[in-house]
């Protein structure tokens, strides 16, 4: 499929509220070849590797993996402890920026996983049993927000310094610029790294999704 087709695809699915649906998009985009990286992908991989026991100790409180609770704390703040997983905001007070004044409970300054418990479970993400790569990229995506689509490009949050991702990006909430480029590498490139580095098994449940064709 063309690069034209898929953003197409996306642009018909810009009003659509149906999960599967969002899914799809995602193994669609997954299956794609994506090779061809900006660089440094190896290296934020094995910086997220490194805080491994961190957020697998994250993993046992709320069963979220602990590579995408990694991805999720490289986007929103370069893996800085001191900052609230859900939006990158000090620890020293609760959040200001979406989702503005977290975690509601306990009193500033906060403890990193406290915080960043709060995060995950605000989202539900405790509640998941589904973690194919296809869901990863939704709840990724879910995760920092759906407004790319009504914008008809690929989210930078997952795909920025992959072939999928030209630019456009959000700057501040709700603030998009079509012609700025997001720098920082897209969590599913990171994720492809991590997956072969610490050769963890391809996670799949969804009938769509060949494992064998999956190249991030």
């Amino acid at each position: 499929m063309s690069k034209k087709s898929w953003v197409q695809s996306i642009l018909k699915l810009i009003a659509s509220d149906d999960k599967t649906v969002l899914m799809d998009t995602a193994v669609e985009l997954a299956n794609k070849d994506a090779n061809e990286f900006a660089g440094g992908e190896v290296e934020q991989a094995q910086r997220i590797i490194g805080y491994k026991g961190s957020y697998q100790h994250l993993e046992k409180k709320t069963n979220v993996p602990w590579y995408f609770i990694g991805l999720l704390h490289l986007r929103e703040s370069n893996c800085n402890f001191d900052t609230h997983l859900h939006n990158g905001d000090p620890l020293s007070a609760r959040t200001v920026h979406v989702p503005a004044g977290r975690p509601i409970r306990g009193s500033p300054p906060f403890d990193f996983n406290f915080s960043a418990v709060d995060a995950l479970e605000q989202k539900g993400y405790h509640n998941i049993k589904d973690w194919s790569i296809e869901h990863i990229a939704y709840c990724l995506e879910k995760y920092n927000g759906f407004g790319y689509r009504s914008k008809g490009v690929p989210s930078a949050y997952l795909w920025a310094s992959s072939n999928q991702y030209e630019k456009g990006k959000y700057i501040s909430d709700g603030i998009f610029k079509s012609n700025v480029v997001d720098t920082q590498l897209g969590a599913m490139v990171v994720l492809k790294c991590i997956l072969d580095i610490e050769q963890v098994e391809k996670p799949t449940s969804h009938p769509t999704l060949d494992p064998e064709l999956i190249d991030i």
